[in-house]
């Protein structure tokens, strides 16, 4: 599953025995969680410029995180707002 927002927060609301793996990027808001996330570390990307021959380093900034061990990927991403996840 995926959801996007370009102004605006994403709120979503699953039960508490949500086996996701969640992809969170906002440019301009919060990440917020009830649930007990296991953070998977990204870091950055190198790419090579082909024309010049250079390579430049491109910083990922998406937040990843498993929930009750992972599972199902659901994508989060605005620019203009927080990403809410709330346990029920």
């Amino acid at each position: 599953m995926s959801f996007t927002t370009f102004n605006g927060d994403v709120d979503l609301t699953f039960p508490a025995t949500l086996k996701a793996t969640l992809k969170m990027k906002t440019e301009q808001g919060e990440i917020l969680s009830g649930f007990d996330m296991n953070m998977i570390k990204t870091g950055p990307i190198q790419k090579k410029d082909t024309k010049s021959g250079t390579y430049k380093v491109v910083i990922d900034e998406w937040v990843k995180g498993d929930i009750n061990g992972g599972g199902a990927e659901f994508t989060m991403k605005n620019y203009n707002g927080d990403i809410i996840i709330r346990k029920k």
